[in-house]
């Protein structure tokens, strides 16, 4: 469009820019011009018979804003009349012989016998009382002066012949220029739409690469700017690919060389630890109860991890099925009411009926999430305080809502929540350490199955964390 308006400001400029020629040069244009003709008249006036010179008058009929034209003799005496009615005689009644003249018009009609051309704009108050443009020559025969032609022109009417000439050539310039204006417009919408179709590819080819596509390329056959942008997205989608082959290498080795030598320790560490013939001093023993709790724990880090990169990865197999997610909350709520008493802490469900909470997703993932939500929430509560674990109608969704009385978490911590490793540290009352992955987990687990988690809580009045997941019928 910048391409349509530049033209466009050009076809104007070159339609206005000869028409700076003022009425002066367009009158000293038209002068030229009748001094031909005037010229060829007075030639053929010849020996200044009636005959020859209203001969030489007729073809000055036609010269543009006439008032007359006149052969006059060597005397001053007007031998032949052209006018806008056409050639008539001689018309002393209208037109004064020069010798009898007076004032300017004799200055004019002295100036008309003499030798030479004669271009002088008429006094304004004539007996025609307006000015007119009075042209000159003499008339020859045989090297001798004869006589003079005199042609009088309207200067109105060359002024409005001068308008018409602008009027006209503005109107050709103007369908020229809008012409060229649509070319233009034409063309920017062509070059637009050129740009249209590489941009939706580059687009297109970097939301798939941007959502793990890394086989994917983008084919755009151009030697610009955009062609080298394309080779640049594909050369990051291949690197981006290798990247993702070293951790999924990584991973199984992870998985592999880490996961087997963890679980041999956490085997051999409770072998030890419940063996009552063995001469372990009780710190000994104690000892090596903590290796199997830290080395249990460790274990479940990198299960964490592997499991997150490949929920993140689209890479873990997630059931559909038929989830009571109230049968389950009840499930996980008696699961966890031992280690609420022995922390003196208050836990029970809160639903308004039974059963009807029917979803759909993978019931050992999302018992995963109810056991994490549970467990972080009587971490945090304090011995005397409560925790309700709530279920309730959100139209089309059902919302669980795990809520707690503890110290709540302060309003510049809720966005790292859900993030990797985003443990609050100005929460100090918590009973034992966590992976920083847990709330990571669920939400992924979470979304992967169509829904939603969320968390509400202030410093004082305790925490809130909810997750959403869409309501199937029975």
């Amino acid at each position: 469009m910048i391409l349509a308006f530049a033209a466009g400001v050009a076809a104007m400029r070159w339609t206005f820019s000869g028409h700076l020629l003022g009425f002066d040069a367009y009158r000293d244009a038209f002068v030229a011009e009748e001094r031909g003709r005037m010229e060829a008249a007075a030639a053929s006036a010849g020996d200044m018979t009636a005959a020859r010179v209203q001969e030489a008058l007729k073809p000055l009929e036609d010269t543009p804003a006439l008032a007359f034209a006149r052969i006059l003799d060597g005397g001053g005496a007007v031998k032949a009349w052209v006018g806008p009615a056409g050639l008539e005689a001689a018309a002393p009644a209208r037109v004064q012989e020069c010798g009898s003249t007076q004032g300017r018009e004799k200055a004019v009609c002295r100036a008309m016998l003499e030798d030479g051309f004669l271009v002088q704009g008429g006094p304004r108050r004539w007996a025609w009382r307006a000015p007119m443009l009075h042209l000159s020559l003499p008339i020859r025969s045989a090297g001798a002066r004869v006589g003079a032609l005199h042609v009088a022109v309207w200067e109105r009417g060359l002024r409005a012949r001068y308008a018409a000439s602008l009027l006209g050539r503005a109107r050709r310039r103007l369908l020229i220029a809008a012409a060229l204006l649509l070319l233009a417009a034409a063309i920017a919408l062509l070059v637009a739409e050129g740009l249209k179709r590489p941009i939706r590819r580059l687009a297109e080819g970097a939301r798939r690469i941007g959502s793990g596509d890394f086989a994917h390329r983008i084919v755009l056959d151009r030697q610009d700017e955009l062609g080298e942008l394309a080779a640049q997205f594909n050369r990051m989608a291949e690197q981006l690919a290798e990247v993702e082959a070293m951790k999924e290498r990584f991973l199984h080795s992870i998985s592999h060389d880490m996961r087997s030598p963890l679980t041999a320790i956490v085997g051999y560490a409770e072998v030890i630890a419940k063996d009552k013939d063995s001469r372990l001093s009780p710190t000994a023993r104690k000892g090596v109860g903590v290796i199997a709790e830290e080395t249990e724990r460790l274990n479940d880090f990198v299960s964490d991890i592997l499991d997150l990169a490949k929920l993140e990865a689209g890479k873990m197999e997630l059931a559909r099925e038929k989830v009571d997610l109230g049968a389950l909350a009840q499930d996980v709520e008696s699961l966890f009411q031992p280690a609420a008493r022995k922390e003196g802490v208050s836990l029970r469900l809160d639903a308004p009926r039974p059963d009807g909470w029917l979803v759909e997703g993978d019931v050992k993932a999302l018992r995963r999430v109810l056991v994490n939500l549970l467990s972080n929430a009587l971490k945090f509560t304090p011995n005397g305080g409560s925790v309700t674990v709530a279920l309730e109608d959100r139209g089309p969704e059902v919302r669980l809502t795990v809520r707690d009385t503890g110290k709540g978490i302060p309003a510049k911590d809720l966005g790292k929540l859900f993030t990797r490793f985003g443990q609050v540290d100005s929460v100090p009352e918590r009973r034992g350490e966590g992976t920083g992955l847990g709330l990571a987990l669920c939400k992924e687990f979470v979304e992967a199955q169509g829904g939603s988690v969320g968390a509400e809580s202030a410093l004082g009045r305790g925490s809130a964390f909810h997750l959403q997941l869409p309501r199937i019928k029975a």
